[in-house]
């Protein structure tokens, strides 16, 4: 086993590319990424070295450099509610 983790280099709109592998849940900051190291929900580590910072819309699909895909989600957060007269 070499210890070298997959890389993720490309992204692709939900339902533009293979089916996904693994999942991995992010909040709204977490998705404007260009280049760190994820884990999915089943556990298996990977990196993300885009060219650029891109902002991941739920659905996404990160696009590994072993052939695998890894879709994004979104995380629970909490929210703030504003309610007017």
């Amino acid at each position: 086993m070499s210890g070298a983790l997959p890389v993720a280099r490309q992204v692709r709109a939900a339902g533009d590319g293979p089916a996904p592998a693994d999942r991995v849940r992010l909040t709204h900051d977490e998705r404007l990424l260009r280049r760190r190291r994820l884990t999915t929900d089943g556990g298996r580590a990977f990196l993300v070295d885009l060219a650029s910072v891109t902002d991941l819309g739920p659905g996404d699909l990160l696009l590994l450099d072993d052939g695998s895909s890894v879709a994004v989600e979104a995380a629970e957060e909490p929210l703030m509610e504003a309610t007017g007269p």
